[in-house]
């Protein structure tokens, strides 16, 4: 029935009349939900059809119906048919310039970029590359052309841009676009500030760790320009961390407020103010041992007032390691196999288990190891083992040098359990995203070999886009150890 209202609405000799529509868009609208209607798909063809008519359009977002898309959208359990129905909702509506200039508002770009980087689907690349021309083209004031621009710099639409346009696709409208967009993108990155960048990902609300979040020449220059606009920036970070459910935001927003803090000269009265130091204290009590840890790490910022010489004591102590390993080195008559060949990147904390840490070692082939990395209890305290438990297995129908067949697993799929002698239990994840294609199985019968050096829990091979995000989401072996670092200071502090 909607379906026909919606061709008659669009099809006959007069538009539907001002009181009827208001009530079918709203019920339209009222539809739109990412659970709980079986019909959701056809609710959305409906909309598809009707907003294709400008008079409709302008109803339709009179009663804010863009929130209620991006209500779905948002939704990562829908499939890519209701992405591609809604994304087309989105691109006919910024045709018009008046919508598509407060588009933005409805933190439409970065919820799209996260889509276009994960989908495999043609058609939903096809009509998201197409919508974001449209905020680059259809604005009439050149202001909004670049916040919208420049919002997508923040939402890190670059790189799967890069990647996209390497891509063989049947509809030569897409090439052009994604054309486009990196044209119009590289125009405004030549004059782009780091601030600027920073102050947009902020306002996204999607955080993550970026370079700018841990550059202490960044915060050094920048740290005062957080109190423009009556504390705007503080403000967001505050609320972020007062109502994000995200633990990687929470995260980096505790860590940029300790930066503001420790950079800036009156941050701490800010932060009491502003009423903060309630807010951040709640993390220490956070389920996510991250979310914890950087809680605890903002919570000494705001407590510790000599910071030179904190930073002066975690050099030395840097210094010091580096002095020992470099003398390690000239003892060493060859590198290891494992350092001529491959590069270590590590994933602290894993399944939420704190100083559960893994190494991934990744070859240039994208082969890629996974260890324990030699800070994990395990190996740095020799602890007994009693047993190793494995929580998955292979597929045994693989076949040739790539491995067809083999079962694809995300970064949280259960490997391994491992039980102490002295009760402690450590749940080993896959860490990566890509295809397992081999388990150690010696480990369930000799735990043991774990304390020998080299080790290895399970082989996988990401494809090319999932070596980049895995990439992305590691701590490579410099970042690894700063971490590791804070993580003393941190035990100390609370030992104290």
């Amino acid at each position: 029935t909607s379906r026909i209202i919606a061709k008659l609405a669009c099809w006959s000799h007069e538009r539907m009349p001002v009181s009827d529509l208001g009530y079918y868009l709203a019920w339209l609208k009222e539809q739109l939900k990412p659970q709980g209607n079986d019909y959701l798909q056809s609710v959305c063809r409906s909309l598809q059809m009707m907003l294709r008519i400008e008079q409709y359009r302008e109803s339709f977002v009179s009663i804010d119906g863009i929130t209620n898309i991006m209500h779905v959208l948002n939704n990562a359990s829908i499939g890519f048919q209701v992405q591609y129905q809604l994304t087309f909702c989105l691109w006919v509506l910024a045709f018009a310039p008046n919508i598509a200039s407060v588009m933005a508002k409805y933190n439409v770009i970065p919820r799209l970029t996260e889509i276009l980087t994960e989908t495999e689907k043609e058609k939903v690349t096809r009509m998201i590359v197409a919508f974001l021309r449209n905020l680059l083209e259809k604005p009439e004031d050149e202001k909004v052309i670049r916040e919208n621009a420049m919002t997508m710099i923040a939402s890190r639409l670059v790189k799967p841009l890069e990647l996209l346009s390497s891509k063989p696709y049947d509809d030569n409208d897409i090439k052009e676009d994604i054309e486009l967009i990196k044209e119009k993108l590289e125009g405004n990155l030549s004059d782009v500030s780091s601030f600027d960048e920073y102050a947009l990902e902020i306002r996204s609300g999607r955080l993550s760790w970026s370079p700018v979040h841990q550059s202490e020449k960044f915060w050094r220059d920048n740290a005062t320009k957080l109190n423009d606009a009556n504390f705007e920036l503080i403000r967001m970070l505050l609320k972020l961390l007062e109502h994000s459910k995200e633990p990687l935001v929470l995260c980096v927003a505790a860590h940029d407020v300790g930066e503001y803090v420790r950079h800036y000269p009156h941050g701490k009265k800010t932060i009491d103010k502003l009423d903060g130091k309630v807010i951040i204290m709640r993390l220490l009590e956070h389920p996510d041992s991250n979310v914890r840890y950087q809680g605890l790490l903002c919570v000494q910022k705001l407590m510790v007032h000599n910071w030179d010489y904190l930073g002066k004591q975690v050099d030395s102590d840097s210094k010091s390691s580096a002095a020992s390993g470099e003398k390690m080195t000239k003892r060493m008559k060859y590198p290891s196999v494992i350092d001529r060949y491959f590069t270590k990147y590590f994933q602290p904390n894993v399944h939420n288990e704190y100083e559960n840490d893994v190494m991934v070692l990744v070859h240039s082939n994208r082969i890629c190891v996974l260890t324990l990395s030699d800070q994990h209890p395990i190996i740095k305290q020799q602890l007994k083992i009693d047993s190793v438990e494995s929580l998955t297995s292979i597929n045994d129908q693989m076949s040739g040098k790539s491995k067809r067949g083999a079962d694809y697993i995300h970064t949280d799929k259960l490997l391994y359990r491992i039980v102490c002698s002295n009760g402690k239990v450590f749940t080993i994840c896959s860490s990566i995203r890509g295809r397992l294609i081999e388990m150690n199985d010696k480990l369930l019968i000799k735990p043991e070999l774990l304390h020998e050096q080299p080790h290895y829990l399970a082989i996988m091979i990401p494809s090319l886009k999932d070596y980049e995000i895995n990439l992305q989401q590691l701590l490579n072996e410099t970042d690894y150890i700063l971490f590791k670092d804070k993580q003393s200071i941190c035990d100390v502090a609370t030992n104290e």
